[in-house]
């Protein structure tokens, strides 16, 4: 039996880019334009272990929530493959949509809009376990919420009460403990703890971790906080403009860094002994647009070890080392 629980092959999602107004074909006499594309992401590929908290990092808008959200199902895919069990996602879906649903749940990043707030904690946590029909009777049900509560850190006589009554720290309780009902094997959470306060962030990694041992949980975790990332995760993909461009342990990833663009997001780290040294690696300008990327390598418009070549050619992802994937002609 594989160990891989969820693989990723080559996977694409473009989004159409609405034209305006004065733009349609009824307004406008002239030919119509070329359609156009954000390329959110542009050939993907990465595995998941049984048991991994793998991690995706990156700036704001490389493809990460995306990414995660195309795996789950929210999003359709433009190209390319999921597998979740050695299976593509696509058939699962089609023979049993239900089964996949259930084993596979994703916590939000902002708790105070992916919570209902018409809804009661009971009814939150209650409805998955009522629509994939895994509970006999209103006894368990109410027995399950609230065990699961307990789970999270929270008293079960809080069931009803409603979201706003609830701190940001606690109503992210509240989510995972929504996540937990279906009983899945498979979480992307994506962000998790960026919009609650610094005080409770550690409370949540750490329920997090203890949830990932009792319940044997598989996680695909989005951040782009760096020091979080090497805390919780035992495999890292740095993402920029939609592709991968290193991958590997972390522990390597962060020891090790290869891809200019990996050296300069961890030398930008805050740290006491970097206070008055120098970037050994600056990158300048703005990330280009989806819309119309750079030829060959994404990277290269601000690399200051481009050549003739990486404006050309893209290059694909290498391993240079046990496990360590980098996309970069420098290796």
């Amino acid at each position: 039996m594989t160990n891989s629980l969820v693989r990723v092959e080559n996977l694409k999602k473009y989004f159409p880019v609405k034209l305006g107004l004065f733009e349609g074909w009824y307004f406008n006499p002239l030919p119509k334009r070329k359609k156009l594309y954000v390329k959110a992401i542009d050939g993907v590929s990465f595995e998941i272990n049984r048991g991994d908290t793998f991690a995706l990092v990156g700036e704001s808008g490389c493809g990460k929530t995306t990414t995660g959200r195309t795996i789950v199902g929210l999003y359709r895919k433009t190209g390319g493959e999921i597998y979740f069990k050695g299976r593509p996602v696509d058939t699962v879906l089609k023979e049993n949509p239900g089964d996949f649903r259930r084993n596979v749940q994703m916590i939000f990043q902002d708790p105070y809009s992916s919570l209902n707030p018409r809804m009661k904690v009971y009814q939150l946590i209650s409805e998955p376990m009522r629509v994939h029909k895994l509970v006999k009777d209103r006894k368990e049900e109410r027995e399950r919420v609230a065990e699961l509560m307990k789970n999270v850190g929270l008293e079960p006589e809080y069931m009803t009460r409603y979201p706003h009554q609830f701190s940001g720290g606690q109503r992210q309780r509240i989510a995972i403990a929504r996540a937990l009902a279906t009983e899945p094997e498979f979480i992307v959470a994506d962000e998790p703890i960026s919009a609650l306060d610094v005080s409770i962030r550690a409370q949540i990694l750490n329920l997090m971790e203890d949830l990932q041992e009792k319940y044997g949980l598989t996680y695909l975790f989005i951040a782009h906080d760096l020091s979080v990332v090497r805390h919780i995760s035992n495999k890292t993909a740095v993402m920029y403009l939609g592709r991968i461009v290193e991958m590997g342990d972390t522990d390597e990833i962060f020891e090790n860094p290869l891809h200019p663009y990996t050296k300069t997001l961890f030398e930008s780290i805050p740290s006491v002994d970097k206070v008055k040294q120098p970037l050994k690696v600056t990158i300048e300008g703005e990330v280009p647009s989806p819309i119309n990327p750079p030829p060959g390598c994404p990277f290269h418009p601000r690399c200051p070890f481009a050549t003739d070549r990486c404006k050309k050619e893209r290059p694909e992802l290498v391993e240079v080392a046990p496990g360590h994937k980098v996309a970069c002609f420098l290796y």
